[in-house]
């Protein structure tokens, strides 16, 4: 081999590298925006359960304090919505599982076209 030979073998395995490595940083950003996302569900239905928390809360004072008898359907209707948010949690948590495992699989595909071509 000669010296050109060997300066193309070491462009083309760089060029290797970079494409790698942009494809890999892409994934990698395109995961975290989807899973902060996620992310940021999971906590907005958590300050909605303590909301729920809270007014029921209230609702049980007011009834020990005053007298005032509770609606039945309140409390099933809060029971309702938390449920509600409950399910929203645990299907972000599984999307959440689901992108992960996809961004895995996607960064083995990568490395694999890496050493393919």
């Amino acid at each position: 081999m000669n010296f050109f030979d060997k300066m193309k073998d070491l462009a083309e395995d760089a060029s290797k590298t970079v494409s790698t490595t942009s494809k890999t940083l892409t994934a990698k950003a395109d995961s975290k925006l989807k899973i902060s996302s996620l992310n940021k569900e999971i906590e907005e239905a958590r300050v909605s359960i303590r909301k729920v928390h809270e007014k029921v809360g209230k609702a049980f004072l007011d009834e020990y304090r005053n007298q005032n008898k509770m609606e039945d359907n309140f409390i099933i209707d809060s029971i309702n919505e938390i449920s509600g948010y409950e399910d929203k949690i645990i299907k972000a948590k599984l999307k959440i599982e689901e992108e992960e495992n996809a961004l895995y699989e996607k960064l083995q595909d990568i490395e694999r076209d890496k050493y393919d071509n």
